[in-house]
């Protein structure tokens, strides 16, 4: 649930079916470059990002820029924790 509504969030009842879901998440959703060694497709998130925000928000890039914001300071954390909105928090403190 993106408005972090848990909700309508998918209900986890054993670690097993979170460990299956994670590495569903990492093969088929192909999400495993997130944490391997030199986070290959984190950094392709952060450089798509970098050439989004230049292409349709470049007055906030620009102030960004100025005030010496980089946006993997502050998106790495949310890239990085994608999974998590959609599992219980118990779950989320087992890994």
């Amino acid at each position: 649930a993106q408005n972090g509504d848990f909700r309508e969030s998918p209900r986890l009842e054993k670690e097993e079916e979170a460990f299956w879901m994670l590495t569903r998440l990492m093969t088929d959703g192909r999400l495993s470059g997130f944490y391997r060694r030199h986070f290959p497709l984190l950094r392709r998130y952060l450089w798509a990002f970098d050439q989004l925000a230049a292409k349709h928000l470049p007055e906030l890039k620009a102030h960004f820029a100025k005030e010496g914001v980089q946006h993997g300071v502050y998106l790495h954390q949310w890239f990085l924790t994608l999974f998590i909105n959609c599992v219980p928090m118990e779950m989320v403190l087992v890994f």
